[in-house]
């Protein structure tokens, strides 16, 4: 099943992965929404930014690899 973000509700989630840190995520390309658990926890959504730089990498979406554009979740 396809999954909109819970959040704005204008995009399909797209599974990828911070290979800096080895970590699987969903993530929203529209409001760039983070999540870190497939049960989509509310209490595991970040903002990406944020989480990436709390983890010390850039900011930036060259530090995510996408592989699978809209995820089948």
């Amino acid at each position: 099943m396809k999954q909109v973000c819970l959040l704005c509700e204008q995009d399909y989630l797209m599974r990828g992965v911070i290979p800096a840190l080895n970590k699987k995520i969903l993530i929203c390309n529209e409001c760039e929404t983070l999540y870190l658990n497939e049960n989509l926890d509310s209490d595991k959504s970040y903002s990406m930014r944020s989480y990436l730089e709390s983890q010390g990498l850039e900011p930036t979406w060259d530090s995510i690899k996408i592989i699978e554009e809209i995820a089948d979740i």
